[in-house]
Parts: structure tokens; C-alpha cells; sequence
């Protein structure tokens, strides 16, 4: 991670400060044949040329075998590095009406503590693995952090804490996905 990669994050936190409001409706319907369908057929305008760019600069060479092979990488995410992104958001808008009925049903304190649980397991502990060249053995089911920069967009709309009244939601927050990467860093 580099100062640079601050975007991400806050982008999913403001995708869920908008989504996962409590008095926010989303339907199944809008998730998947809207959102998740945009993302969807970006990844094959834009996904589909990349295979096959990747797939000729492997082989040097055009063949009916590079069809097959470019849809393989573009279901492996083995075209070009940017594109990951794509495949994240598409995950968060396919289980985004599960996450909303989760938030809206959820206690504040519930929220924190899998805030909290969220944190440890994909930010801090990764982190710690990675810095100390350490394996470390706790797991979750989940195995991204991006779970964990949704919720907080929603944790941060519906029940304001102090730091982020009084128009100060902004700033906090691209202050503090840039403190972390640093740290992180």
C-alpha cells in the first residue's frame, strides 16, 4: 500500500454513508439489474479487449484458442492489475440488499463490536502478517477490508459520532485513510 491508494477506501465509505442509510430504501432489484449490472458490463467492454491484449502478448500471436483463454482470464482477474476494482464493487453491490437489511435491523453496539472484529482481522492483522513476515492463524470468512470501509460509511451516517459532526465527515475521513496508509505503509 502507498499514500496514493487513499481513493479506494473512501470511495466504499462513502458508498455505504449513501446506500446504507437507514431511511435509504435499496431494492434487490436496483442492486442487481442497475449497479451491479453496470459494473458487470464494464468488465466485459473493458475486460474482454484486455484478455486478448494480455493473451497476445503472451503468445505473440492471434488463434481461436485466445477466445477461450482471454474469458478465463477475464473470470481470474489475470488481465491487467486496475481492473480489480471492478470485481470488489460488483461483490459489494450483489450483497449490498443483505448488508442494508443487516444495518437497518443492527444495534449501534452490535455494529461496533463487528466494526471492531472487521478491523482486526482484515486491517490490523494482514498488516502485522505482512510486516513481521509472520503467519497468523485467526481467520474470518471474510477476507477483505472492504466489508469493513462499507459498514463504517453506514456506522458514520446513521449514528454521527462526535468526530463527524458539524460538516467534519469529510475531512475525518480522508484524513484518516490517509493517516492509515501512511502507517500502514
Amino acid at each position: 500500500w502507498s499514500l496514493m491508494q487513499w481513493g479506494v477506501p473512501c470511495f466504499v465509505i462513502l458508498t455505504g454513508a449513501l446506500f446504507l442509510k437507514k431511511e435509504k430504501s435499496v431494492s434487490l432489484h436496483d442492486c442487481v439489474f442497475k449497479y451491479a449490472r453496470r459494473i458487470f458490463l464494464a468488465l466485459l467492454i473493458f475486460g474482454i479487449p484486455f484478455a486478448f491484449l494480455a493473451e497476445y502478448a503472451d503468445t505473440g500471436s492471434f488463434s481461436l484458442q485466445m477466445i477461450p483463454n482471454a474469458l478465463i482470464r477475464l473470470i481470474s482477474d489475470n488481465t491487467f492489475s486496475h481492473m480489480w476494482y471492478l470485481y470488489m464493487l460488483l461483490g459489494l453491490y450483489l450483497f449490498l440488499p443483505l448488508i442494508k437489511v443487516f444495518m437497518d435491523h443492527c444495534s449501534r453496539r452490535v455494529l461496533e463490536y463487528i466494526l471492531g472484529l472487521l478491523f482486526l482481522f482484515t486491517v490490523v492483522f494482514p498488516v502485522i502478517s505482512a510486516s513481521c513476515n509472520i503467519t497468523i492463524a485467526f481467520r474470518l470468512p471474510v477476507e477483505t477490508c472492504y466489508l469493513f470501509y462499507l459498514l463504517f460509511g453506514g456506522y458514520l451516517v446513521n449514528y454521527k459520532p462526535k468526530f463527524a459532526q458539524k460538516g467534519r465527515l469529510a475531512v475525518f475521513c480522508i484524513a484518516a485513510c490517509c493517516i492509515l496508509f501512511v502507517v500502514l505503509s
